[in-house]
């Protein structure tokens, strides 16, 4: 699950009177990839197991439990998963001990025990009880559908992709990546990494990165390049 922004900077993008408005509209569009582009944070939030994100679509987990050092999310929020939006409603203290069954229900859980085993598997932190409702799409299935990339588009998408490419300590890998991808759709992430040398456990969540911005799409095996990805790698090739 990713989060925009820690304090949800996405909340200050006028988004109407729902997403699906803004992405029917060219011209709207673009300005929410423009202001998506640079409010968007890499960082990771909560994670979600597939099954639960199939119950938060339902409505049937609308709840987590987490065990944080600090809350990684903010009451008004918002968090992109592979659900939806979430817009989060609360984010509270709570007592193991003051959990109830129906906590443990909205949470997705099935026993107690599997909570506690997710609990006691992190050794120091606060236990928090996190509210959230669905509240639309993910934007970044329209974003990554939208291959009208403007020039000022692009040049925000490679101002982020050479940051990232500046600081990373194997030096600049976002285009390998994207490469890599393109020659080797839905292909096993480990084979990916295999063919970049690197290990899984760093290709994966900098393909999420990449994801994120609207560049590349996730399938049950492996990736693809997006109709996004695919001009901003031509818009690339032709200045390189």
């Amino acid at each position: 699950m990713i989060l925009i922004g820690k304090t949800s900077k996405i909340e200050r993008i006028n988004l109407g009177a729902s997403l699906s408005n803004i992405y029917n509209l060219d011209d709207e569009q673009t300005l929410f990839n423009k202001r998506y582009l640079k409010s968007a944070s890499i960082k990771s939030s909560m994670l979600f197991r597939s099954k639960t994100l199939t119950k938060i679509s339902s409505g049937e987990v609308t709840m987590a439990i987490r065990k944080w050092k600090r809350p990684t999310v903010k009451q008004g929020g918002t968090l992109i998963t592979g659900a939806g939006m979430l817009r989060i409603d609360s984010v509270e203290e709570i007592l193991l001990a003051d959990i109830s069954d129906t906590d443990l229900k909205k949470s997705g859980y099935t026993q107690r025990e599997h909570l506690l085993e997710n609990i006691h598997n992190k050794k120091e932190g606060i236990i928090y009880k996190i509210c959230f409702h669905l509240e639309g799409e993910d934007p970044r299935i329209a974003l990554r559908q939208n291959s009208n990339i403007s020039e000022e588009e692009f040049q925000l998408i490679l101002t982020k992709l050479t940051r990232m490419d500046k600081y990373s300590k194997r030096g600049a890998w976002t285009v390998q990546i994207l490469n890599v991808i393109e020659m080797n759709p839905e292909r096993l992430a480990q084979e990916l990494a295999n063919e970049m040398g690197v290990e899984k456990s760093w290709f994966k969540p900098n393909v999420r990165k990449l994801k994120k911005l609207g560049l590349t799409i996730s399938h049950s095996i492996g990736y693809s390049i997006s109709p996004r990805g695919n001009t901003y790698l031509k818009m690339y090739r032709r200045r390189n």
